[in-house]
């Protein structure tokens, strides 16, 4: 059996608190071999990046709170892990594009995966992108699994 890849998903991959502290960690877990090889990073949110332009834009940002200079090349490995997926979490057909790029990004529907989700939004976004996750099947552990998956998402 195929082990199981794993994605962290940051809903809200733009804002404040992903540019200071979620990729900023994840970058430094990475760098001190903390977090596995395959591990996956996937931003979602609404601007218009592709996953490479995203990586640069991090890039800058990250640089504005942490001294990366010496470290260009060590970011750059980083970064291979870092997707970008554009989407409106308040629409559930925003979260539909995030299913079908985690599926790709997975190697299709039935091949093992985990999802961790973490929510870097507004409260008020909070019950939306819960309601539109549920809707999409991202949130329903029971109907990946009964379609011959083995998804899990993690709260």
């Amino acid at each position: 059996m195929t082990s199981a890849s794993t994605s962290i998903v940051i809903f809200g991959g733009t804002g404040d608190l992903a540019q200071r502290k979620l990729i900023p960690a994840l970058f430094e877990l990475t760098y001190r071999k903390r977090i596995p090889d395959d591990l996956r990073v996937v931003c979602f949110a609404r601007s218009d990046y592709t996953s490479e332009s995203y990586r640069e834009f991090m890039w800058n940002k990250v640089s504005e709170f942490l001294d990366l200079a010496a470290h260009r090349d060590a970011w750059s490995e980083f970064a291979r892990r870092i997707h970008y997926i554009r989407g409106d979490l308040g629409d559930p057909e925003g979260l539909g594009i995030l299913k079908n790029g985690l599926h790709k990004l997975d190697g299709g529907d039935d091949v093992p995966a985990n999802w961790l989700f973490y929510l870097s939004i507004a409260p008020w976004l909070f019950e939306p992108a819960l309601r539109n996750m549920s809707e999409k099947g991202l949130a329903d552990e029971t109907d990946r699994v009964a379609q011959g998956s083995h998804r899990e998402a993690v709260w």
